[in-house]
């Protein structure tokens, strides 16, 4: 029973320590982690998209874009008039490389 109390006691003494440490070392480097990952943090708006050059989306003749939304790091172009012109275009914004295209048919 004493050695059981003993190491709890031990693994108390070794928890506080750690815990003191990760306090100071926050404390010193607000950007300190245990890990060498990096979590989602602020990020220069030059590493989000590198430049690409231009692109060319082809469309058939007649046809426009109708709309375009982001999300993350795609963009989604959505074209008409509606007939054979309706389509969204995915394009992986960071590349400019098309990801696909879903053709709208009644």
């Amino acid at each position: 029973m004493k050695l059981v109390v003993i190491g709890l006691g031990l693994l108390i003494i070794v928890g506080l320590g750690l815990l003191v440490y990760g306090v100071t070392s926050r404390v010193a480097d607000p950007e300190f982690r245990v890990s060498k990952e990096r979590g989602a943090g602020p990020v220069a708006p030059s590493a989000l998209v590198p430049a690409f050059g231009e692109m060319r989306v082809p469309l058939p003749d007649g046809c426009t874009v109708v709309e375009m939304v982001p999300d993350g790091d795609r963009l989604y172009l959505r074209t008409g008039p509606a007939g054979t012109c309706e389509r969204i275009l995915i394009i992986e914004a960071g590349s400019g490389r098309a990801l696909g295209t879903l053709l709208l048919r009644p």
